[in-house]
C-alpha cells in the first residue's frame, strides 16, 4: 500500500519521514465538491486530469464497486463510506491502472479534500 511506498522512499533517499510527508503535502491541491458529485468512476482510464490520490478533510464519500461476477449486472456493492481522515485513489495512482471503484460525495454532504496527481507525487 501507499504507506509501504512512503517507507521505501524514506529508506532509498535517506529522508527524514517528516520531510517526505511535508514535501508531498506542499504539492497537494485543495478541492471542494457538492453533494452527489462523482470523483472517480470504476474502470476509468487514467490521464493527466484524473490521476489523483485523494485525502478527505471534511464530508463523506460513498464507494461503489460493480459486481463483475454477474454478467450485465447493474448491481453495486457499497463496501464503505469514507470519512475525514480516509483516502482513496492510491491503487490507480501508484500502479497507473484503471480505477477499481467509483467514488462520489455522499448525499447531503459537501466535500473538502486534498488531492495530489501522479506527476506531483513522483516529483521529489
Amino acid at each position: 500500500h501507499y504507506k509501504h511506498y512512503y517507507m521505501l522512499i524514506v529508506q532509498e533517499q535517506n529522508y527524514n519521514r517528516d520531510e517526505v510527508i511535508s514535501n508531498i503535502v506542499k504539492r497537494m491541491d485543495t478541492m471542494l465538491k457538492t453533494p452527489e458529485s462523482i470523483l472517480c468512476t470504476q474502470y476509468e482510464e487514467l490521464n493527466k486530469d484524473n490521476d489523483h490520490l485523494y485525502f478527505i478533510a471534511k464530508g463523506k464519500c460513498r464507494v461503489e464497486i460493480k459486481d463483475k461476477f454477474i454478467e450485465r449486472s447493474e448491481t453495486y456493492v457499497i463496501p464503505k463510506i469514507l470519512e475525514p481522515g480516509d483516502h482513496f485513489g492510491e491503487i490507480s495512482m501508484l500502479y497507473h491502472c484503471k480505477r477499481s471503484a467509483s467514488v462520489s460525495v455522499e448525499r447531503s454532504y459537501y466535500l473538502t479534500c486534498a488531492k495530489i496527481s501522479r506527476v506531483n507525487y513522483n516529483n521529489r
